[in-house]
């Protein structure tokens, strides 16, 4: 049978379904079998059920018209399927910045990370270190080659021209490398998988 869907509580995990006898249908998340965001009046099938509660809908399945407008949400930013244009997986590298401090003309100078830029240059880190003392000279430096660590990201172009990318920050080791990264990190195969699924 055929619905709309009339109310869902997303954060409780079920709603309600209009079927196309008129009669409203409980509705609950674990009988969805379709992927992606689900929103008031879109348009399901659904095989209706009565047991002792009432009437209830099982099988719940995305509407074919629905495929390209449903939604897929990834942090805080919504795409419309039939927008996205193309989208894939990629590295960036992660460049490490490092202060370099001679203090009181030390031999062996103390080095400490102060910054850690993604592939777009945008700083993903929060210093956890220490300041240098008095007489000190400090020297800042980037990390070489061999320093330098790949993030995957996942990107996203759509038909209005809109470039996007989502690191996954996971790769880097905070307590191995004592440093906190401020930037949001997804799980990119999560949603990867999200979009092959939904695109199919």
């Amino acid at each position: 049978m055929k619905g709309r869907v009339t109310k869902w509580f997303d954060n409780k995990g079920y709603g309600f379904i209009n079927g196309e006898d008129g009669k409203s249908y409980f509705m609950h998340i674990s009988q969805v079998m379709s992927p992606g965001e689900i929103y008031r009046n879109m348009l399901v099938d659904f095989t209706p059920n009565e047991n002792e509660k009432g009437l209830n809908a099982l099988s719940i399945k995305f509407d074919e018209q629905e495929k390209h407008n449903r939604i897929i949400k990834i942090g805080d930013y919504r795409f419309v399927l039939s927008n996205i244009k193309e989208y894939g997986t990629d590295y960036a590298a992660a460049y490490f910045k490092y202060e370099r401090t001679i203090v009181d003309n030390a031999t062996n100078p103390f080095e400490e990370l102060v910054g850690i830029f993604n592939g777009e240059g945008i700083s993903i880190y929060k210093q956890e270190g220490t300041s240098s003392g008095s007489g000190s000279i400090s020297i800042l430096s980037w990390s070489d080659d061999e320093d330098t660590k790949s993030i995957p990201y996942l990107w996203i172009k759509t038909y209005q021209g809109e470039y996007y990318r989502f690191f996954d920050y996971s790769c880097l080791d905070k307590e191995k490398n004592r440093y906190e990264i401020t930037d949001k990190s997804y799980d990119i195969r999560h949603i990867l998988d999200e979009l092959d699924k939904a695109k199919s």
